[in-house]
């Protein structure tokens, strides 16, 4: 079952009711969670997280939650792992992969706070022991590297100030989802009336700029597309001067 989140006034936010109503179904055990949410950036607040939290406990539910964008979120946000919340019922995943760059070592943290869950894992996972390597590379990058993430995190926030600087002019009816995390920019294409087809054809075979269609995230993500800016600014800017010969004629 899905829990759609609610998209109004450029905002998403939780619907906590229908949440509610499907955590009851008996055949429901587990909630997959995610935050930073993918694709829509949304950072989430300790206050909406307790509620989730909430929730899941009275209804007997485990909750998974991907936090691999985690290390990457914007000046102004504060980032608060469910795991902390809930950590009687909570299983996180994270990595190095994306905030460091690690992901071609292929190796990510389950994080599982209560014993009993913890042995319900293992028990059904087996035991795997990642390459000397990665786990090398892993633990200087938490360790050693905090600096390095400090600077990628303020290179991002200034990439995702000219994308937003520079939409109205290269997409003048578009809006850019505000960016809470992440280094995917998610983008709200409704404005300009094509199907997704067109809209994906315009930014790769016009303008060379390949995103990924909102439709990969389920029906709720047509009209959007997801752009990766994790790029140098001057890629980034080059990247937008193609897009808006692409769509000039609308």
């Amino acid at each position: 079952m899905n829990n759609k989140l609610i998209y109004e006034n450029g905002v998403y936010r939780m619907d906590l009711a229908d949440l509610e109503e499907k955590a009851k179904d008996p055949a429901t055990k587990m909630l997959a969670f995610c935050n930073p949410h993918n694709p829509s950036g949304r950072v989430w607040t300790k206050e909406e997280l307790e509620a989730v939290a909430d929730i899941c406990r009275r209804n007997g539910l485990v909750i998974v939650s991907d936090e691999v964008h985690c290390d990457l979120v914007r000046q102004d946000q504060t980032y608060t792992p469910m795991g902390k919340i809930a950590p009687d019922i909570t299983i996180t995943s994270t990595t190095a992969g994306k905030s460091f760059n690690l992901s071609g070592l292929h190796l990510a943290n389950i994080l599982i706070p209560n014993e009993e869950l913890r042995q319900r894992f293992l028990e059904e996972r087996g035991r795997w022991f990642p390459s000397p390597l990665a786990a090398a590379a892993t633990k200087a990058a938490y360790s050693d590297c905090a600096e390095w993430e400090d600077q990628v995190n303020a290179y991002l926030d200034e990439s995702f100030c000219i994308l937003q600087r520079r939409l109205g002019q290269v997409l003048p009816k578009a809006h850019l989802v505000k960016p809470e995390g992440m280094y995917l920019a998610w983008i709200d294409m409704s404005g300009y009336a094509l199907p997704d087809k067109e809209i994906c054809r315009r930014f790769v075979e016009d303008a060379g700029v390949v995103p990924d269609p909102g439709t990969h995230f389920g029906p709720e993500g047509e009209g959007f597309v997801r752009l990766n800016i994790a790029c140098p600014h001057s890629v980034l800017n080059e990247a937008l001067d193609r897009v808006e010969k692409a769509f000039a004629d609308l």
